[in-house]
């Protein structure tokens, strides 16, 4: 068959060009300097009569003739099937030899695998949010199969990003889940698919040309296409997720208590067995948050497995699959299980599946929509299309809507925890910050940057602000952890405490889990995630505190990560601080009408309980909100105290900082003079060019002493 075919079909150049030139021929954004892999398949079968893919060279994106030339040559070769790298490798990669996982440099599609007959089929319906910009037709014996290809708009280096994504993209269009790593290979179009499976026959691959009237083409932006294929975080989420083929599709399978498919398992006894344990290891982790012995694991997994196997063979009883708990638990302890080296991983793994599988539950997809549910038209009137206003619903009047995310930029020490903690304490208390009346609410804040600091100034506020600190409505989430694996436990424990009205996260950096917050996908991911927490019961308007991008002046109080991150949010709220007063007011961005900057004065204060282990009282700060009256009476004193030191400069300008602070009164709590205020009063003087500052004191300028006041 193989001789027959090579005769009555060869590759087509043209059409493995233009594979090759849609993925990798366009703008690279600078990844220009990455590599091509291109690999074929031995001609002939090995002992097990497989054809191992086992030959490859990179080529440079400079070099797509050659690499058509030698593709077309090896393939021409009977049985010699040839593949394209799905991404660029390192631009260090080595020209000869297969790449692996680690050879990955960046993406510049994303893909799915259509290989089974029912995906094939419903494609028109799973890709219509988002038609592919190349499809590959692979063959149609004996049934049509398809590789879908989706143009990035600019490269993506998140290998993990590109997982999840394609993870997605293969649960919702029935895709091979298999086809979903960064060192991925597929068919080269215009290929000869030479019969190396069962029930194949040679055929040449092509490009589909695309109905482009009704679809252009175009390139996406990541963003776009998790929105229609949203991401799906591990495999087993994606198993679980995706629907079943054939007859049955749609329809949610009984599962048992691990969240496996019940009925007898007959075949596959190791495979199986293996299969139960991981997944009642996972289950037990996540509802002790602690690693079972092998007894415990075999106790908590045994039932499942019992339900679900034929015991009429052998090598399946009890103490078969305690010896199997026992060899998994150390291979788990070791690390060798993919996808739960850990605890941690086991957790979340457990969290995700959850999730999941209530979800599914839930859902009912056998069931048709109600046709009053469809909507008549995508086009509304006027008088339709305002009618689907929803009205703000603000925690903060006409500043912080419920179900929006702002961030919080300061410098360090400007006062954002301050003000956060204020900002969560009017909330509980439903108490107005200023003119600005506040709805009622819990508040949760998750304490990551410094928990131990915000602790000291809660129990500060709690004094000032007369509140009882045990009854409060406010809950702490102390620590740093990977939000994309807490918040299904967070969700859960909050049905524990009831609805949440604010969320504060402090910091954005506390909880990032990337390694460059300037990197502007992963800050946009970050984001993101962010923003899920908007989705937590209660709807909530959740407030992120963040550090601004470096050496940032008070006019650049933006959030690091840049416009990646800032197009995530709704607002970008700033902290300015100016002696020890700080501005609350907005750059950048900001949903929602303007409103008047807010002042906030910043104490150091103490309290009973904040004692060192010497019993020395500990001095924290805290803000509170500053009245117009309060605004102009501080003023007036600054505006005193500068006439003063002014007074003192014309009449000995030689005095040090000290010598004026002690002829002027002012000292600290503990009597030492404070040299601070009469250099921050002199900072101001000279900004004003009433003195100058020499080099053995201040003098006094002309403009200075036309300020003078006047003695009476």
């Amino acid at each position: 068959m193989g001789a027959t075919a090579q005769n009555l079909i060869s590759p087509n150049q043209e059409d493995m060009r233009k594979h090759v030139t849609h993925l990798f021929g366009g703008y690279l954004h600078g990844m220009d300097d990455g590599r091509i892999e291109l690999c074929w398949s031995s001609p002939n079968p090995d002992a097990n009569g497989r054809y191992a893919l086992s030959h490859g060279e990179t080529f440079t994106v400079d070099q797509i003739d050659e690499l058509v030339a030698k593709a077309a040559t090896v393939n021409a070769k009977a049985r010699t099937n040839v593949y394209i790298g799905a991404a660029l490798r390192k631009p260090d990669t080595p020209p000869m030899g297969r790449c692996s996982d680690n050879d990955f440099y960046a993406t510049t599609c994303y893909w799915a695998d259509l290989d089974d007959q029912d995906a094939n089929a419903r494609s028109r319906v799973t890709l219509a949010g988002a038609f592919p910009t190349l499809v590959v037709r692979t063959g149609d014996y004996p049934h049509p199969r398809h590789q879908a290809w989706w143009l990035l708009s600019e490269p993506l280096t998140d290998a993990s990003r590109l997982r999840v994504g394609l993870n997605g993209i293969a649960v919702k269009t029935g895709g091979d889940l298999a086809v979903i790593n960064e060192s991925r290979v597929m068919r080269l179009a215009g290929s000869i698919a030479w019969d190396q499976k069962p029930g194949r026959r040679p055929e040449l691959t092509s490009i589909v040309p695309l109905e482009t009237t009704k679809k252009p083409l175009r390139a996406y932006a990541p963003e776009h296409l998790e929105r229609v294929f949203p991401p799906v975080f591990s495999l087993d989420q994606a198993r679980i997720n995706r629907a079943p083929p054939g007859p049955n599709l749609g329809v949610v399978r009984e599962r048992n208590s691990l969240g496996l498919e019940t009925g007898k398992v007959i075949d596959g006894r190791e495979k199986h067995m293996t299969r139960v344990i991981c997944a009642g290891l996972i289950e037990y982790c996540g509802q002790f948050g602690a690693e079972p012995t092998p007894e415990e694991l075999c106790e908590h997994a045994w039932g499942a497995y019992e339900q679900s196997t034929d015991f009429s063979r052998p090598g399946r009883g009890k103490d078969e699959f305690l010896s199997k708990c026992t060899s998994t638990l150390r291979r788990f302890q070791e690390g060798k299980i993919k996808g739960i080296e850990n605890l941690d991983a086991a957790v979340a793994t457990f969290e995700t599946n959850r999730t999941a599988q209530e979800s599914a539950k839930a859902s009912k997809p056998d069931e048709e929509p109600a046709e009053a549910d469809a909507p008549t038209s995508f086009i509304q009137s006027s008088g339709e299309f305002v009618r689907g206003f929803v009205p703000p619903d603000y925690i903060v009047d006409g500043i912080l809507q419920r179900r929006f995310i702002y961030t919080m930029t300061a410098r360090t020490g400007a006062g954002k925890t301050a003000l956060a903690l204020v900002l969560a304490t009017q909330v509980a208390l439903g108490k107005a910050i200023g003119k600005y009346e506040v709805t009622q609410g819990r508040v949760l804040y998750f304490a990551g940057e410094n928990p131990d600091d915000v602790r000291m100034r809660w129990i500060a506020m709690a004094q000032n602000y007369d509140f009882d600190i045990e009854t409060i409505p406010v809950c702490f989430v102390p620590g740093t952890f990977k939000i994309s694996q807490i918040m299904a436990r967070v969700s859960k424990e909050i049905e524990t405490h009831g609805d949440i009205s604010l969320v504060i996260v402090d910091t954005s950096a506390a909880y990032f889990e990337g390694d460059d917050e300037n990197h502007n996908v992963q800050a946009g991911m970050h984001a993101r995630q962010l923003r899920s927490m908007v989705n937590l019961p209660g709807g909530p308007c959740v407030v992120v505190l963040c550090h601004p991008v470096k050496n940032a002046a008070a006019d650049n109080l933006l959030p690091r990560g840049g416009g990646a991150f800032i197009a995530e949010v709704d607002g970008n709220l700033t902290a300015n601080k100016d002696d020890s007063t700080v501005e609350l007011h907005w750059q950048g961005k900001f949903r929602g009408p303007d409103f008047a900057p807010l002042q906030f004065l910043l104490k150091t204060v103490t309290h009973e309980r904040l004692k060192t282990s010497r019993g020395r009282l500990i001095p924290t700060v805290i803000a509170s909100h500053l009245t117009e009256d309060a605004q102009e009476a501080m003023a007036n004193a600054t505006r005193s105290n500068e006439d003063r030191l002014l007074v003192e400069i014309e009449r000995n300008g030689k005095a040090s900082l000290t010598r004026l602070a002690v002829a002027l009164g002012w000292y600290y709590k503990n009597g030492g003079a404070n040299k601070t205020q009469v250099k921050r009063a002199a900072d101001a003087l000279a900004k004003a060019k009433f003195i100058t500052r020499e080099r053995d004191g201040f003098a006094i300028t002309e403009k200075g002493r036309q300020a003078l006041p006047r003695q009476p």
